[in-house]
């Protein structure tokens, strides 16, 4: 995937050359746009891998986009995060939304990492999620 040219093009169709005022958006919408970002991208990875089946990439994709996949992902890039990534994260795991489903960590751990992911979608750090995205790839290549 050619992501320089994937990245100029999808800020251009998707915002318009308009920014998002992030202050003002709440860390589960962030989450809520963050996941549905993730989980296109895994989609997009299996497809142009050559998987033409929709069957085939939904069961590929489901254990990765599942929550204690991402919780896992977060814990691969925490390391890498700058303080104001660091920062978010934490924010979000405290927040009221991140325990909607009780008090599992792992849930919230998911939801801090789809909220991460979102923000920076929304900031147009299209290089930054590729490189976190690369991260959690790699590490989990170690397993």
């Amino acid at each position: 995937m050619n992501w320089e040219r994937w990245n100029l093009n999808l800020e251009k169709l998707l915002f318009n050359d308009k920014d998002v005022d992030l202050s003002l958006v709440p860390g589960d919408l962030l989450a809520f746009i963050g996941d549905s970002f993730h989980s296109l991208y895994i989609k997009t990875k299996i497809v142009v891998s050559g998987e033409l089946k929709v069957g085939v990439v939904h069961e590929r994709s489901k254990g990765r986009i599942f929550f204690k996949a991402q919780a896992a992902a977060l814990e691969k890039i925490l390391d890498i995060l700058d303080e104001s990534e660091r920062a978010l994260v934490k924010r979000v795991i405290n927040s009221k939304g991140a325990k909607r489903y009780g008090n599992n960590p792992n849930y919230r751990k998911s939801t801090a990492f789809e909220a991460l992911i979102g923000y920076l979608y929304l900031s147009k750090k299209f290089d930054r999620i590729k490189q976190l995205f690369d991260e959690v790839e790699k590490c989990s290549s170690m397993e």
